[in-house]
């Protein structure tokens, strides 16, 4: 069985109260499958702050064993849009009554693994050109890890496999959260 190499560039928001955990299934899942090459994680803002993912895909990876998967954290901002708003929104959520499920929740542990000294979007690029034609970038946060890579070195274009991304969401019609939307900004 051929395995694919995959970078996970995600905004792990595990262990916060009342936040998504579909980054956090999505690692699981890569870490679990015997058709994944988990080549390393590259951390972004989105569901929760770029520190707080970092941190997460440590822990998870501690969990699991896996130290030998390197995370590398990118920006805490993106190139363009201001993050504000949607973080401000996703932490007053974390605030809010939601979070009394997690009420009796021990503390997480602080991870002992280290963050990769590679920014994410260095990481992007030394992968991408160590494995050409091989790398499927796989994105669940927002774009700016990839978007930097392709400014900082424009001909990786050709040299990624795949991108994959899941993005947007889904409000009525009578909310507005003009500015909540944080899963594409920096589209490149």
């Amino acid at each position: 069985m051929e395995k694919h190499k995959v970078i996970l560039d995600i905004d792990n928001a595990f262990t916060i109260p009342a936040q998504d955990t579909d980054d956090a299934m999505a690692l699981a899942l890569a870490l679990a499958s015997p058709e994944i090459d988990l080549i390393g994680i590259t951390t972004c803002g989105g569901n929760c702050r770029t520190h707080q993912s970092t941190e997460n895909s440590l822990r998870m990876l501690e969990y699991a064993g896996r130290g030998d998967v390197p995370v590398a954290a990118g920006r805490e901002d993106p190139l363009i849009l201001n993050a504000e708003p949607s973080l401000r929104y996703l932490e007053a959520k974390t605030a809010s009554c939601e979070a009394v499920y997690w009420d009796n929740m021990p503390e997480p542990i602080k991870p002992t693994l280290q963050p990769s000294p590679l920014k994410a979007h260095e990481f992007i690029i030394e992968m991408v050109k160590k494995y050409p034609g091989e790398v499927i970038i796989v994105k669940e946060g927002s774009l700016t890890n990839l978007a930097l890579a392709l400014l900082v070195e424009p001909e990786i274009e050709s040299l990624v496999k795949e991108v994959v991304h899941m993005g947007g969401f889904f409000m009525p019609e009578n909310v507005d959260m003009s500015g909540m939307e944080f899963s594409s900004p920096d589209i490149p």
